[in-house]
């Protein structure tokens, strides 16, 4: 590699360098060389030796780009730090770590600026509901979720969004639906929780969700139909202006004891026409059972022959079984649009049918066992009773159930309650 450590660099010398060699620079500027790379490009080159006599050398930058005279005033400042006991080699490498730490803050600030709310829902959904919960009870929170979170706050960063405003709203909701606020509430702070866990945002103020539902049981949730309130149903339900999937769905909980949420995703599969009973495949303790059918309750499945080829109550609009949440919510519209009969109890609520079939059948006029009782409405039983008695006593469930339907027969068709007044004790 040829030098020339008698003149000093000049534009020409520096032009005419060729690939393999390179130009050392003489005094003042003793140190600056100018290195052509096998590649065409040329390098201004600053060699020294550090504070521990090793021999290090840095860039300057490339030639023709920087000129040889601003080569050399690049070379006297980084000779200043030299001779004033510094690196330029570390001071310019603590340079680039030091912008690469600051671009890669100002990239998380951008894509936490990019982390929306809508963000925030979707990967608790993916990551914790999906795997943690059963499909009914997932699909049910990320709906609650996308209405009550995602369609207000959708597009807004998750680390704008206020602890105010999440007060605020959670405060409204739960003047509505205070169990629905307590879902919303707990899983907006779980979604925090996961997002904050995952070093998606940064919450220096800890998790937003602090607001706490009041959520207070009201007793008059827990409603039975007493025998009374059961003809005034039943009259109601013949005209009321609901689907006859719902109506039919309300008599087979009423007949039966399910849960309704069970009984919306029948398959005519899961029908034994011959012993009289429907599988429940997946129930809300997580075992599958066999439901007893009535007289009335097999009345009511065979009705509904015809309509779909797999589901017994099949949707309209969709063609599959429909939501548990439909009944509910057609009630509630029936309600809204003033289109109660009179005589339909103000307070029934489809869970209350399942709680109406619970007390009904322990009261002495069906005299049904408790343990019995408890198996036909698939409570999960005691440990130890569950070890030691092992029999599912199907012919005692249906014995009672039967009874139990044939005294709504009786209730609906032959009892007068016309002449019975109500009265509302005075609280």
């Amino acid at each position: 590699m040829a030098t020339n450590n008698n003149k000093p660099i000049t534009a020409l010398s520096a032009k005419n360098l060729k690939a393999g060699e390179y130009l050392a620079d003489t005094h003042p500027n003793r140190g600056l060389r100018l290195v052509a790379n096998q590649n065409g490009t040329k390098s201004w080159i600053y060699r020294y030796r550090n504070q521990l006599g090793k021999l290090k050398q840095i860039k300057l930058g490339s030639y023709p780009a920087l000129s040889v005279s601003d080569a050399r005033l690049l070379y006297l400042e980084q000779k200043a730090i030299r001779d004033k006991g510094g690196d330029p080699a570390e001071l310019k490498k603590q340079d680039i770590a030091d912008k690469q730490a600051e671009d890669k803050a100002n990239n998380r600030q951008k894509a936490i600026k990019a982390y929306t709310i809508s963000c925030l829902i979707e990967d608790y959904y993916r990551e914790c509901i999906k795997v943690n919960r059963k499909q009914r009870s997932a699909d049910q929170a990320y709906g609650y979720l996308q209405k009550h979170v995602v369609d207000v706050w959708g597009d807004i960063p998750a680390t704008e969004l206020t602890i105010t405003q999440i007060r605020e709203h959670l405060f409204q909701l739960q003047m509505v639906s205070p169990a629905i606020a307590k879902k919303v509430q707990v899983d907006l702070k779980a979604a925090f929780d996961n997002a904050i866990e995952s070093d998606r945002i940064e919450s220096p103020k800890g998790n937003p969700v602090r607001y706490k539902v009041k959520y207070e049981v009201n007793k008059s949730r827990y409603n039975t139909l007493s025998d009374v309130k059961l003809a005034s149903w039943f009259k109601w339900l013949d005209d009321a202006p609901l689907s006859e999937n719902i109506k039919d769905i309300y008599l087979l909980t009423l007949y039966t004891g399910c849960r309704s949420g069970e009984l919306v995703g029948a398959e005519w599969n899961h029908v034994d026409f011959d012993n009289s009973t429907l599988l429940l495949p997946e129930t809300k303790n997580g075992k599958s059972r066999y439901v007893q059918l009535s007289t009335q309750a097999m009345e009511v499945i065979k009705s509904r022959r015809g309509q779909h080829e797999t589901y017994i109550f099949p949707s309209q609009k969709t063609g599959k079984a429909i939501q548990q949440k439909t009944l509910s919510q057609k009630l509630t519209e029936v309600r809204k649009g003033k289109r109660i009969i009179d005589g339909c109890p103000v307070l029934f609520k489809p869970h209350d049918l399942r709680r109406t079939v619970r007390t009904g059948l322990t009261k002495p006029i069906i005299g049904c066992p408790v343990q019995i009782a408890e198996l036909i409405i698939g409570h999960s039983q005691d440990k130890l009773l569950e070890t030691y008695d092992t029999d599912p006593h199907y012919q005692e469930q249906h014995h009672y159930l039967q009874k139990w339907c044939d005294h709504l027969d009786h209730i609906r068709n032959d009892m007068d309650f016309s002449n019975v007044i109500t009265i509302s004790a005075k609280k």
